[in-house]
């Protein structure tokens, strides 16, 4: 009943009429990690870094002198043709709000530095404690899969051996049934987690 309840829950969240079953479709996904950092987050905070030290030069062209060159012509009735031409040289004097606003943008450029920085190192803390859980998860996996093919196919023989002898009682052949019911589930239980922090991982990373 439990398992046809979360394959109803599945259907609706997937939008979809068709009968949805999780029979035999639970295997371990393959797991890569990545060599850099590259999370959303970090991009984002790459961008705001690049925007900011755009800026600077925008800034800094305020302080430099500026040249024009301008030509006129204009035709006079009775004189003819009058030519002209003009070429200046601009040149700021009074620069100092040009320099604090310069100085203030480089302090942005640094806080931008500092928050990307952060975000880089946070992202790495989280990618690594992720990465960490799925090598875990993985080991258990494997130790619960060895179990399931050596150790509870033994246990249950010798089980079965012993209460035909009557060397056990029904209840301990029972506890001997759970036992090897909960290396079973405990295998499953490795393999979702396992799945579970590999999605975490590939959304944390952008993959």
């Amino acid at each position: 009943m439990e398992i046809s309840t979360l394959e109803q829950q599945l259907k609706v969240m997937l939008n979809t009429d068709e009968n949805v079953t999780a029979t035999d479709s639970l295997q371990m996904l393959p797991y890569a990690p990545q060599a850099g950092i590259n999370t959303l987050r970090v991009q984002l905070a790459q961008q705001v870094v690049e925007m900011e030290q755009a800026l600077v030069p925008v800034i800094k062209s305020g302080m430099k002198p500026s040249f024009n060159i301008g030509y006129a012509a204009q035709n006079y009735l009775d004189g003819g043709w009058l030519y002209g031409a003009q070429a200046g040289v601009q040149v700021p004097l009074f620069n100092k709000p040009v320099k604090k606003r310069l100085e203030a943008q480089q302090l942005q450029v640094e806080v931008a530095n500092a928050r990307y920085e952060a975000e880089r190192l946070g992202a790495g803390r989280q990618l690594l404690s992720v990465d960490n859980s799925i090598r875990l998860y993985a080991e258990g996996a494997d130790y619960y899969r060895e179990q399931l093919s050596t150790i509870n196919p033994e246990i249950e023989r010798i089980s079965e051996l012993n209460y035909q002898a009557g060397e056990i009682s029904y209840l301990e052949l029972l506890n001997t049934l759970k036992l090897l019911a909960s290396n079973n589930k405990g295998y499953w239980d490795q393999v979702l987690a396992h799945n579970q922090s590999v999605a975490l991982y590939q959304f944390l990373s952008n993959q």
